[in-house]
Order: C-alpha cells, then structure tokens, then sequence
C-alpha cells in the first residue's frame, strides 16, 4: 500500500506484483484530491477503481478520439464531468444552477499562481480525515482511507464523508475486497443521490447484487458488487450503457469514438455504468456497499457478507475480517460494541474506524483489559484479532496496560520470475539472489525460450540449442561454452534442490539480451 498525503490524498493499495494478462495481482486505487485544478483535471473526488485479471471498475470516458474536441461535447459534458467516475452523483430540484448531471462543482476561473490556488476556497473539493494500513507495512491486511467531500458537492449536502477499506485476505479464490461507506445529509429531501460504478461490459443486477466481468482476451476478472444499505427492500439498482447509450447524461448520449477502435484504451473507454439509489428518499443516507473479486470461470459461490448494526456503529464480515464504521460522521470517544457472530472457535481480524486519536482499551465479554490501542493522529482506527463474540471498545484518559500487540500477518508467498519479451515467467522455486547477483533456474528459463535442453550426465553439463545458439553449462564453476567459446561469468553456477541456477548476466554474452532486477516486484 502507498498512501499520498495533501493535496493529492490518495492511495493505492495491491496484492502482489506479478505483471500480465494472467497477474493475480489486485489493485484498487483511491482518491479524494482535495483540490480541483481546473482544465485537465476531472471532477472526480471520491473516486476508486479496481483491477484483477482486467479493469473491473473503471474510469471511464474517452481524452482524445474521432467526432469531438477537447474541452467540448464529449469531453466536457461526459469525460471530465462526476457521472464518468465511481462516485456519487447529487440532483437537487432546489440548486438549479448545480451541474446537469448532478456532479461535482466547478469554478469557470483558470488557475494562475499557487498563492492563489491554495488561499481561494473555490478550488477546495474535499479533506482528508484518515489513512491508515497494517499491521504488516509490507503486505498489509488492511488499508483504510476516509474523506469529507461536503465541498464538492455544495450546497447540496450538509455533510459527507466517504471511507474505503481495502481488504487483502490472502486467498487464491476471492484475494480481495473493498468497501465503500457513504455517510451524507442532504439539503433537500427532495434530492436524489446516485452511487456510479462504472464497467467495460454489462452488469448482471439481482436485487442488492451487481455482477460485473472482464473476459475480453485473456482477461478472466469479476467483481461481485453485494449492497448492504440502503437495505434490500429500500435499494433501487439500474444499468445505463450498451450501443448508442455509452455515455448518457440527462438522456443524451455525449458519442465519441476511440481513435483505435481494436485498442484495450478503447475498451476501457467503458461502455456500462450501475446507478445505486435509495427508493425513499431522505435527507440523511447511508451508502454502504462490498465488493470481492474472484475469476470470471469460477463457479465457486462468492463468500457471504454479513451485516451488524447497534446505537452507534454498523458494519460487515467478510471471511474472517469484521470491518466497523460510526453511524455518525466525526470521530467517536465514547465506550463502543462491536460484535459477530462468526463460526466458533476460529480467529477473526476486526478493524474498528472512526475513533478519536488517543488510548483505547477493548474487552472482550466476560473479560479484563489487558492492553492499551494507541490510535494515532490522522489514523483513527485500530485492529484486533480474537474469537467470535461482543467486544467493548473504551476511550482512556492515559495508558495503564502495555501496548496491545500487533495482529500477525498471513504471509503470501511472492513467486518470482522473469519478463521475457513481454511475457511473464513465473519460477516452482522461485530466483535466487546474492550480492547483485541474480540467479535463475536453466531449464525453465531455456524452456520459457523454447530452446531444447539435454543432460549430458558423463559430463554433469546441460547443453542446450535455439537456433544458432549453443550453450554447454556445467552444473559448477563460473564458465561456460557458447558456440563452443569458453566465457567466463561474473559468479559460480549455483546448483539448488536439484537444478542448475545460473547468474543471468549470462545472457549479457550471448545475442542481445539485457536484463535489469526490480528488487520490489521481484522481477528480472
């Protein structure tokens, strides 16, 4: 997770870094943008988007292509405007000069300088409250993010605040959740609020569910959209897309053709969008929806989501994760419970938000106290582990009990591989590296090539041909034959688990091959 403070506000949170069509890698990526810089930039504060085995929830809309300008028709009334984005959406019968499509604000002056910039509360879309992930900085089970987008929306609301959670759980099946809480009071009862998400391809609805896939190509991504408020009796869901309907506002289709009809760019221009609403309408709202994702091809049945709701706090479980939010906006000081009912006797992860920075104590029913939650400035969460059951969170005036451990971290294991011509190459026993040495196994490497390998076993040397290439690699020693020239490498072959590991600045003697080592994404 990599979170971008003021005046970005943003984050970015993954699974993994293996690359490619076939990447089991999710990325979610969240923004509050506290400022709107005017031209270029899009009114699109609050907005997310979510990507495993292909774009699933976009950002859509179309910068340059065939049948419009920039700054006009398109561009203006669709590409940079709020209905384009995941996030909400505002009609208010009573603010007539608001956006048409009931977006966000914008100001007709052009910015000048910084000064003015930052003094001007035109320019002002949103703060952030909080950004917190954990407890393992590396691969974090959590990643929390909260935002007011009051300004954005003026004077149509009279409050809103937007949280995100992204949940890594560490599972082949379903890796990933995120979960978007709104919590808005309206000016007007009157007004309707719309909550986007927008898709390459038709959403399937069924009654608090929407369904969307990605299987253009290669791509094999779903995203199952379950909404918990507004309730199941109280929730209207819609679909608006399809030909001649991509790029609806107010009944008029904003058309514009991709410049590369057959481009990915053009695909994701989208096509799709599902409008959430509350049937009744009402001035103080709840938004609170759970997305998972999974592969398109699998007929496993998504993981439920449970619902909690007391005087104070509502929220979800999902597999073995519990996330809580306040019913109020701001931040709580108060004694809290939070319960679950969960399968007995198995351990469950519970992120509690919207807590006012300091000391907190949480007991479980039946128990004592026994440690002390230090909930940091600009955090105002904390994160437990503990059986299923009721527990009381209580703010303190100052720490007594030691510090509350941190909650383990279920490691994933990161395969590592190489990128070649493109194309990602995943290795059984992974690279080894040493020094600024990386070594790769030979046969998988070769074979990824499609090269012939042999053993010579009187000699312990794979000898193997592509082409007019011709290697002999013993399976020790620092030389090999190319071509039936001896080279010299910068390090020994390496023999582990019964293969031959070879430095890959092996391919620097031979044809044209280059490499590099991304140390993060662990990748030659």
């Amino acid at each position: 997770t990599r979170m971008f403070h003021y005046p970005n506000s943003g984050m970015i949170a993954r699974t993994g870094w293996d690359e490619g069509v076939t990447s089991n890698a999710v990325i979610a990526k969240m923004d509050f943008g506290e400022y709107w810089f005017t031209n270029h930039q899009h009114k699109d504060a609050g907005n997310f988007t979510l990507y495993y085995k292909g774009n699933l929830a976009i950002d859509s809309g179309i910068y340059q292509g065939i049948g419009g300008e920039y700054g006009e028709g398109h561009d203006a009334n669709y590409n940079k405007a709020t209905i384009a984005h995941n996030t909400l959406i505002i009609k208010d019968p009573n603010v007539p000069n608001a956006p048409t499509d009931g977006g966000q604000i914008g100001t007709p002056v052009l910015l000048k300088n910084l000064d003015e910039f930052i003094k001007n509360p035109e320019y002002k879309r949103s703060v952030l409250i909080s950004q917190k992930y954990g407890d393992d900085a590396l691969q974090p089970d959590y990643s929390y993010m909260k935002g007011d987008l009051s300004d954005a929306y003026k004077p149509r609301t009279t409050g809103f605040e937007r949280s995100f959670v992204f949940l890594n759980l560490k599972d082949e099946k379903t890796p990933s959740a995120l979960i978007v809480y709104d919590n808005f009071t309206l000016q007007n009862a009157n007004a309707q609020a719309k909550w986007l998400l927008h898709s390459i391809e038709e959403p399937v609805l069924t009654g608090n569910k929407a369904v969307i896939t990605n299987t253009y190509g290669d791509y094999n991504g779903m995203l199952i959209n379950n909404v918990v408020l507004p309730s199941k009796d109280n929730v209207r869901l819609t679909k608006i897309g399809g030909p001649g309907k991509e790029f609806m506002v107010n009944g008029v289709n904003y058309a514009m053709e991709p410049s590369y009809k057959d481009s990915v760019d053009a695909l994701e221009a989208g096509k799709w969008r599902v409008e959430l609403s509350s049937k009744n309408n009402e001035k103080n709202n709840k938004f609170l929806n759970v997305m998972q994702v999974k592969e398109a091809d699998n007929s496993d049945p998504q993981l439920p989501v449970y619902y909690f709701d007391n005087e104070k706090m509502l929220g979800i479980t999902i597999a073995d994760r519990a996330v809580f939010f306040s019913k109020e906006r701001g931040a709580l000081d108060s004694r809290l419970t939070v319960s679950i009912k969960g399968e007995e006797g198995s351990d469950y992860k519970y992120l509690v938000t919207d807590l006012k920075e300091g000391y907190w104590t949480v007991t479980k029913d039946g128990e004592q106290p026994q440690f002390t939650w230090t909930v940091g400035e600009k955090e105002n969460a904390l994160y437990f582990s503990g059986k299923p059951g009721t527990y009381h969170l209580s703010y303190v005036s100052e720490k007594i009990l030691p510090d509350a451990p941190k909650v383990a971290s279920d490691t994933v294991e990161r395969k590592s591989g190489v990128i070649m011509d493109g194309k990602l190459v995943l290795y059984s026993e992974g690279l080894i590296k040493e020094n600024e040495t990386v070594f790769a196994p030979l046969r998988e490497t070769f074979e990824a090539m499609d090269a012939q390998i042999s053993w010579d076993a009187d000699t312990s040397t794979a000898l193997v041909k592509k082409d007019k290439l011709s290697l002999a690699v013993p399976a020790q020693g620092n030389s090999i034959r190319v071509n039936d020239e001896k080279i010299t490498l910068s390090a020994d072959i390496r023999m582990a688990n019964n293969k031959i590991f070879i430095p890959l600045d092996l391919f620097l003697n031979i044809a044209d091959f280059e490499y590099k080592w991304d140390s993060i994404a662990m990748i030659a």
